[in-house]
């Protein structure tokens, strides 16, 4: 009875995975790529190493301290928030300035809390300087101080529930492995096209070489070429789907070197200078803090925080407020040229402080200024000028036709002025003896 039982465990299909499972599983597809999920084996190669994925997913988020709240109180109460930030504004900035953010204000279900979570992420910067220091009772000048500072503040997953932001982050973990062995794949696969690339010129050369003398050139290259076969076929075998899955199996199954949490413990003073932990400063403060190492081998530090929703939407308020042009920004110079155009349209009226303007919302405007007045005749001739010269552009058609030889369009209409009877020349002379008359 106990073998036929064994017999019939043997040959009881495997029970389909959970929902979330098979929601990993399709990601993984998704992500690494598409023709894995074809491959034979799949799913009962892949369940047990993405299982331990999620689970090492689910510890990592757990360990993230917090949430703290971020604010201009914490900023002056908290030391990590104050050394977090370099001014109290600048949080009010990171709020106004995320996109995360601002998407999920504009939903609906932001309205649910006062306060929302999300991860909080910075990256630790460290610079040199010389400073003043009290060594004692002597304060010194010019002494090297390393000063700690943070920037790249962001947040990850807002959400008014908790346990919204610890499963997006958990989702983002899982995320942030298949991106990374997917960047392997993509350089396996640049690598396979590269070979590919050389063989073809290696082959094209030892072809040349066959035509020549040969002999040692042709035997290096015969080598050469044998190695670069064998690297591309190794690197296409390691491009199957089978060899993918068992890779990517195995790379799960110990996802810590690309996904990791480091805790750092550094003793700062108010102005964010390093010092010492054993001397006695009751300025400086221990700040302890974990460091997220992450595909892109960047450190971040990341921790829970929890914001409110009125200091949010008053800070993205702000931010477009500061985006949006002001009005006196506008350029003067079509300002000036409209109100120009209604200053010469509008009429005009005197009045006893001076000119006064008919256009609405304008003031009475100021006495003319002695220097206007003595421009005055000079505008006067001028505008005479223009005025007559406009009159003597306007020609009647008689005269363009007839009256200036060079203008003539119809010499038969009217004789040339030498051909008239009685016109004397500059000679004083008349002209009848050249025309022939008498």
């Amino acid at each position: 009875m106990s073998l036929l039982s064994t017999v019939a465990d043997f040959l009881k299909p495997a029970p389909p995975p959970d929902p979330s499972l098979r929601k990993a599983l399709d990601r993984v597809a998704e992500l690494v790529d598409p023709m894995l999920k074809a491959a034979p084996g799949f799913e009962k190669h892949l369940s047990n190493p993405v299982q331990y994925a999620l689970g090492y997913c689910d510890g990592l988020v757990a360990s993230l301290p917090g949430p703290i709240d971020i604010n201009r109180k914490a900023f002056a109460d908290d030391p990590l928030v104050h050394a977090l930030f370099a001014t109290a504004g600048d949080i009010d900035q990171m709020l106004g300035r995320s996109q995360a953010v601002r998407d999920f204000l504009a939903e609906p279900c932001s309205w649910e809390s006062d306060y929302f979570y999300a991860m909080f992420a910075a990256r630790r910067q460290q610079k040199k300087q010389l400073g003043m220091a009290q060594q004692g009772d002597v304060i010194r000048n010019d002494v090297p101080q390393l000063v700690l500072y943070f920037s790249g503040q962001t947040l990850i997953e807002p959400s008014c529930q908790l346990d919204t932001t610890l499963h997006g982050l958990r989702c983002k973990a899982l995320e942030s492995l298949l991106h990374t062995f997917r960047a392997h794949v993509k350089a396996l696969r640049d690598e396979r096209e590269g070979l590919r690339a050389d063989v073809s010129v290696e082959r094209a050369h030892l072809t040349v070489l066959r035509g020549t003398s040969g002999g040692h050139a042709l035997e290096v290259g015969t080598r050469h070429l044998a190695e670069l076969d064998a690297r591309l076929r190794h690197t296409a075998e390691s491009l199957m789907p089978e060899h993918l899955i068992d890779a990517l199996a195995d790379y799960l199954k110990s996802p810590e070197p690309a996904l990791h949490l480091t805790p750092v413990s550094i003793t700062v003073d108010r102005q964010g200078v390093v010092s010492d932990q054993n001397n006695g400063d009751i300025n400086a403060h221990t700040l302890n803090f974990p460091e997220l190492t992450a595909r892109d081998r960047r450190l971040h530090l990341a921790m829970l925080a929890r914001i409110s929703r009125d200091e949010a939407l008053e800070a993205v308020e702000m931010v477009r407020d500061q985006r949006r042009p002001h009005p006196a920004s506008i350029s003067a110079r079509w300002m000036g040229a409209t109100a120009c155009a209604r200053a010469v349209c509008a009429p005009l009226t005197k009045s006893r402080p001076g000119r006064a303007s008919t256009t609405p919302g304008s003031s009475t405007s100021w006495p003319t200024s002695p220097g206007a007045a003595a421009n005055r005749p000079r505008r006067k001739a001028i505008h005479a000028a223009a005025t007559r010269h406009e009159r003597r552009r306007t020609l009647p058609m008689r005269r363009h036709l007839h009256g200036r030889p060079r203008f003539r369009l119809l010499p038969g209409l009217w004789p040339a002025a030498h051909e008239r009877p009685g016109h004397r020349g500059r000679t004083g002379r008349t002209d009848d003896n050249r025309t022939g008359r008498s």
